[in-house]
């Protein structure tokens, strides 16, 4: 890693940069931290039960189109009629 993005990154001691380009879902943090999770997912749930149509929402950077495509995968076993919009950069 570059010196001057693992510093941005917060990494400030040598080899400190390792957790972060090799994750683990352990060391990750809680998702129902971030604001309104609880309610994003009985929304979804709730749409799935009913078989609802959804549309995945996403953006055209790496954390976009992966969330998008995580999402979108993850409804395809529930047999969800889904619809994926990414829009162009």
């Amino acid at each position: 890693m570059h010196r001057a993005s693992a510093h941005a990154q917060g990494f400030h001691e040598r080899g400190g940069g390792g957790k972060f380009l090799r994750p683990r879902l352990r060391t990750l943090s809680d998702p129902f931290l971030l604001p309104n999770m609880q309610a994003a997912v009985a929304r979804i749930l709730g749409a799935l039960d009913r078989r609802e149509r959804i549309v995945v929402f996403g953006d055209y950077d790496v954390d976009g189109v992966t969330s998008l495509a995580l999402l979108a995968e993850c409804c395809a076993p529930m047999a969800a009629h889904r619809n994926c919009f990414c829009p162009c950069g």
